[in-house]
């Protein structure tokens, strides 16, 4: 996803965005879409995900995050995901956690 595109996705007022479909995600795109308002945010298609995006996704003020399809976690992006203030973080699909 571009940029551009989850910078116009951050402009919905839905209450859940689901992008399982997305393989990948750019810090920058991640930037874009943690503005977005809504509660539930699913990303269960990403199977690897940065530290660098993790720390743009941790600012995203939402309740319910989804990253299912992630099958390993490095310490650092770990160490940045834990600073997500939400009430529910899915992780179910980790292979090593």
């Amino acid at each position: 996803m571009s940029p551009q595109a989850a910078e116009e996705l951050s402009r919905w007022s839905g209450p859940t965005l689901v992008l399982n479909g997305l393989r990948s995600l750019s810090p920058e795109a991640a930037e874009k879409l943690r503005a977005w308002r809504g509660g539930s945010l699913s990303l269960d298609g990403l199977t690897s995900l940065s530290p660098q995006t993790a720390e743009k996704l941790s600012l995203w003020r939402g309740a319910f995050l989804s990253l299912a399809g992630l099958r390993n976690l490095s310490f650092e992006t770990t160490a940045k995901l834990s600073d997500w203030r939400g009430t529910s973080l899915k992780l179910d699909g980790l292979l090593n956690p």
